[in-house]
């Protein structure tokens, strides 16, 4: 078990929470958290995180926008096999999205 002393900072009161269990929790810094009273007891749970759908990253991307060199050197690199899906089929960016439509017109599979 550990323990930690209240401190004021400006309006609010802060608690420091150790290293080892922010470790233990897989948490750093700047992340969100949930705080709850249970039975008289100040509750901390990480927030839920946000999973992001290939979908609405498309629609979100600006396709109109010039690659960077950095980009460029990406697409250009040889395969490191992170790029195989489960069924065996390669996983190919395609910058030639005209519509921003919730579809998987930038997939190209081969």
């Amino acid at each position: 078990m550990h323990s930690a002393t209240l401190r004021k900072v400006g309006g609010s009161v802060m608690v420091a929470i150790p290293p080892v269990m922010l470790n233990e929790l897989n948490m750093q810094a700047g992340e969100d958290v949930r705080l709850e009273i249970e039975r008289l007891n100040i509750v901390i749970k990480p927030a839920p995180r946000k999973v992001w759908a290939l979908a609405a990253l498309l629609i979100a991307s600006d396709y109109d926008t010039p690659m960077s060199e950095e980009e460029r050197e990406w697409i250009a690199a040889p395969r490191a096999g992170a790029e195989l899906l489960r069924n065996g089929a390669t996983f190919t960016w395609c910058r030639s999205i005209q519509a921003k439509g919730a579809s998987n017109k930038g997939i190209a599979l081969s």
